[in-house]
Parts: C-alpha cells; sequence; structure tokens
C-alpha cells in the first residue's frame, strides 16, 4: 500500500505518537527527521489542553508544523506560535450546556483561551482529583463557575478519569448542543468527556491549516487510536491505527500499525515509499 502522494501527516499524541507516559520511542523521532528532510509537515493533533501538550512535545525534541489542542478547538503554528485557529463555544451556549451538565449529576471543568490559569472549576468538579494537582498552578476556583465564564471564550467543558456510564448518558443528552467526544482516559483511568462547539474536530482543524500553508487536504495521511480521532480518520487519504485501538477507529483504519511503545508509528515512511 502507497500514500497518494501525501502532503502532510496529522498525528494524535496520546495512544498513537507516545505512550501513555509521554514517551516517543526511538523509530518514532527518526521517522519525524526523515519526514522533514523530505519536506513533509507533521501536525500534532490532541485532545489535550496546550498548557500539557506542549511541554511533552518540547520535552520530546520533535519538530511539529503546528499544534491543534482540544480536539480541534484551537491550533497553534508550531508549539507556542500564532494561533491560527480558534472554535470556541458560542458564548450563549456555556450557561445552557452548564445546566444540563449538572442536571446530570455532573460538573465539568471549562478550559479558557487565556496563557495562565486557563482550567476554571467550581465548587464540586467531577473530574478526577489528579487532574486537578497535575493543573494546580493553572487552576482557577470559582464559586459560581456559570458566572465566572460569562465574560470568557471557553473553548471546551471537560472531565477527566470520570465514569463511563454517566459521561456516555450526558454525551447523548447533550447532542445538538455540543459536539461531544468520550475517550479512554489513559492518564487517570475511566473515561475523558469533552464537550466542543457543534461541528468543531480535529479533521476541521487541519483542514483550516492546510488552507493556511496552502496544501491539499486531498493529501493528509492521518493517525489516531480514539473516538476523538474518527472525523480525522474518516477523511484523511491514508489512515493508520494502533492495534488495540478504539472499535470506530479501527473501521476506518487503512492500515494498522503496532502501537506507541513500539514504535509503530514509524510505519508510515512505509506508506510514503
Amino acid at each position: 500500500m502507497r500514500g497518494p502522494g501525501i502532503g502532510l501527516v496529522a498525528t494524535d499524541l496520546d495512544g498513537t505518537f507516545w505512550d501513555r507516559d509521554g514517551r516517543v520511542h526511538p523509530r518514532t523521532a527518526a521517522a519525524v527527521a526523515t519526514l522533514g528532510e523530505r519536506g513533509v509537515p507533521v501536525l500534532a493533533v490532541t485532545g489535550r489542553r496546550h498548557a500539557t501538550a506542549a511541554p511533552l512535545l518540547r520535552a520530546a525534541g520533535v519538530p511539529v508544523a503546528a499544534t491543534v489542542c482540544l480536539d480541534g478547538a484551537i491550533g497553534r503554528e508550531g508549539v507556542d506560535g500564532e494561533v491560527f485557529h480558534r472554535d470556541p463555544l458560542p458564548p450563549g451556549r456555556v450557561g445552557e450546556l452548564l445546566a444540563v451538565c449538572r442536571e446530570a449529576g455532573v460538573e465539568p471543568c471549562a478550559v479558557v483561551d487565556a496563557p495562565d490559569r486557563d482550567l476554571f472549576v467550581g465548587a464540586r468538579p467531577t473530574t478526577h482529583p489528579d487532574h486537578l494537582a497535575a493543573n494546580q498552578g493553572r487552576v482557577r476556583r470559582c464559586g459560581d463557575l456559570a458566572d465566572a465564564l460569562a465574560r470568557r471564550v471557553v473553548l471546551s467543558l471537560v472531565v477527566c478519569g470520570g465514569d463511563p456510564g454517566p459521561l456516555g448518558r450526558l454525551a447523548a443528552r447533550v447532542e445538538g448542543l455540543a459536539q461531544a467526544s468520550l475517550t479512554r482516559d489513559t492518564v487517570h483511568g475511566g473515561a475523558a468527556l469533552s464537550l466542543r462547539r457543534p461541528g468543531t474536530g480535529k479533521w476541521r482543524a487541519v483542514a483550516a491549516y492546510c488552507a493556511r500553508a496552502g496544501l491539499d487536504p486531498g493529501r493528509v495521511l492521518a493517525l489516531g487510536d480514539g473516538a476523538n480521532d474518527l472525523d480525522l480518520l474518516a477523511h484523511a487519504a491514508v489512515a493508520l491505527v494502533p492495534e488495540g485501538a478504539d472499535p470506530g477507529a479501527l473501521a476506518l483504519a487503512t492500515r494498522t500499525v503496532p502501537g506507541p511503545e513500539r514504535g509503530g508509528w514509524a510505519a508510515l515512511l512505509g506508506v510514503l515509499r
């Protein structure tokens, strides 16, 4: 199998590019370097916030053309560069979504477009305590979350390390109000839920980058393993999916590859030959 003149690689990070500890396999790092030599840009496309994705990308030392975070809600040139894509929740929709969440017994965190304290939480957040502890310096605690967000640009409402049952029911309940992604939480266990502007997804941000850079969106190779990668995999010319991935992702695979702990990401070089 060979790619149709691939001009761009768009990759998920956790469970695809690096392992659960954020380690990049040497074969994967070497493959990124080879792509650079061939002039093929790599986009990091993740459900993570920029605050947690950027340090790991810097530590890995792998060059990326752009970093798309929060499942397509915001994209930056390089790792820390200019914002080229922003897809926030409509202001009037945030309070409505919070009300639906609370009726379901869930109090999400809110990710706002801010350079420092970008994680807003209410009095009883549902997210895993370790999620808050790991972001201690970036958490802003609010007595009334809805009021605190009224004048903010909200990119996403999130819960990490939650119970898959209630979060799955909430995801179904907000259909039409938000774009929901329910995925396995490889860091805290359980499930992670992300609620974004309707229509927001990884592919829309990749297409925005292609338009900005003058690249053909019909020549994208994508790699992903989660339910939040389905739109990306479905639109890509070639879709590579790690073994053991989400069933929906596997169903869209052009080819399956070994997991990130075995450097399976580097298998894309065989597709590009």
